[in-house]
């Protein structure tokens, strides 16, 4: 096993950190009998081959080499490595990712983005490719014993896309449901299936939330529902999840963040619930803003980024000159207060999320924008004060 890895010219590729000549290593570590190797490896790759949702050229090469882990029926930890891969088939290069901030674009200029977007491009493309080509190695993981490769293999599914592995992994997927009897594996199983084909998945999910008595898997089911059928959500499935956002039952909104393929349980049902109509949006909005609040500094990005979306109408969106509601300030004070958690620090993502609504990239842009600067939970520091840049890679 793994006997090929030393023919591919790993420092000749590239990871996050430099040249990838200890990405082999790591590789053969995920094979290894001792769980604290098997976790290191996991952490040194999904800090190097892929990084915060951006993919390198080693992670193209490494693909066949999970393949073999996969066949081996004593590797243990698949879930892990699934997860991991799962990660880089939904990468992009770095340049794709981070071209539309201004401090990229200042850093680096235009041309240089373009350059390293092209050639980015051809890597990720490979490891796409790559990814599909082995599906057959992924398939009977649905029937594995341990339940947490059954839902990390369910997600890995829902990035493969190019014909006929797309159709393999859908069939299977399908078939692994109408069998499946725990509860939080269906739920993922029926997000999956979704998240894969669409509106194709739409009489499945409708079955799935039509029969099924537990809470979790029935949440899933309606999250599934309504993203199958964004232009007429069901109305009995925005009721539930209306009704699970205002219950706050901690022991199944925690089961169901445990889902792999879920983004948690605020991020999925702020998304879906999105979709609903105005009087639906605006009966939630106080919630949703209690929501954010009760979960600073940090929500995640998901549930942050579309409980804006929820909050900001359309026609307020863009404009930083209009005047918020009281709610919407509190809002957006919420994300920003994320976003900038000291004076000297930013957390990019976040940042981002304001720029998607045109909120400003800045401290001071929250602070014109909001007539206050009370939002922020440190000093405002002098005009004069150099600010310590400290973002990796580029401060």
């Amino acid at each position: 096993m793994l006997e090929g890895l030393d023919k591919i010219p790993w420092r000749e590729l590239r990871h996050a950190y430099g040249p990838a000549s200890d990405t082999p290593r790591a590789i053969r570590a995920l094979a290894s009998s001792s769980a604290k190797k098997r976790a290191k490896a996991i952490d040194d790759l999904s800090f190097s081959i892929v990084h915060q949702g951006s993919v390198y050229e080693a992670a193209a090469k490494a693909v066949p080499f999970f393949a073999e882990l996969f066949r081996s029926p004593v590797v243990q930890d698949k879930h892990a490595i699934l997860d991991l891969l799962f990660d880089m088939a939904v990468g992009h290069g770095w340049h794709q990712n981070h071209q539309s901030l201004d401090i990229v674009r200042q850093t680096f200029g235009e041309e240089k983005i373009e350059r390293e977007k092209v050639r980015e491009s051809k890597f990720v493309a490979e490891l796409r490719a790559g990814i599909d080509a082995h599906v057959a190695d992924y398939l009977p993981l649905l029937d594995h014993a341990d339940p947490r490769v059954r839902m990390q293999t369910a997600r890995l599914l829902t990035a493969v896309r190019g014909e006929p592995a797309a159709s393999a992994a859908r069939q299977a997927m399908r078939a692994a449901l109408a069998k499946e009897a725990d509860a939080s594996v269906r739920a993922n199983l029926v997000l999956a299936l979704v998240y894969h084909s669409g509106r194709a998945a739409s009489d499945t999910a409708e079955e799935v939330f039509a029969h099924e008595d537990n809470a979790v898997t029935r949440i899933a089911a309606a999250v599934a529902l309504m993203l199958s059928r964004p232009d007429a959500p069901p109305p009995e499935a925005v009721r539930v999840l209306v009704d699970a956002l205002a219950k706050r039952d901690e022991s199944v909104e925690q089961q169901y963040n445990e889902l792999p393929i879920s983004n948690g349980f605020l991020g999925d049902v702020t998304m879906v619930l999105g979709l609903a109509d105005v009087a639906t949006r605006r009966a939630i909005a106080e919630t949703l803003v209690q929501r954010l609040e009760s979960v600073a500094p940090h929500p995640t990005v998901h549930f942050a980024a579309h409980a804006l979306g929820a909050i900001l109408s359309d026609d307020l969106r863009g404009s930083a000159e209009t005047a918020y509601s009281p709610l919407q300030k509190r809002a957006i004070a919420s994300v920003a207060r994320a976003a900038f958690p000291n004076a000297n620090s930013i957390y990019v993502n976040y940042v981002e999320v304001l720029e998607a609504y045109k909120l400003g990239p800045r401290p001071s842009d929250i602070d014109r924008l909001l007539g206050t600067t009370d939002w922020r939970g440190y000093p405002v520091p002098p005009a004069s004060t150099p600010r310590k840049r400290s973002w990796w890679r580029l401060w």
